[in-house]
């Protein structure tokens, strides 16, 4: 299981929100010796469904064609007003 929050600073482009959560991601799985190639599943939580396009684009570039994980994408308030996207999920190792 993991669970991956964007980290804010003064920045509120989704598209910089969604690839440090993903890069944020890579750096968790690499403590246990995984890759995205492990991840099974994610549930994505939006603040604005309107970023759902640019969310699909941004999976492509991280995720090997044809190898995405199960999703399940939502939206939401969080927290913080400045959040845009949140991502938690599966990873599975044999």
């Amino acid at each position: 299981m993991f669970s991956s929050v964007c980290i804010v600073d003064s920045e509120t482009i989704f598209s910089t929100q969604l690839n440090d959560a993903l890069e944020n991601l890579k750096r968790i799985l690499a403590e246990l010796e995984l890759t995205l190639e492990n991840v099974v599943k994610v549930q994505v939580w939006l603040k604005n469904i309107s970023d759902l396009p640019e969310m699909e684009r941004l999976f492509h570039n991280h995720f090997e064609k044809d190898q995405f994980p199960a999703r399940m994408t939502s939206t939401t308030e969080f927290v913080d007003a400045d959040c845009l996207v949140m991502l938690e999920g599966i990873a599975w190792y044999s």
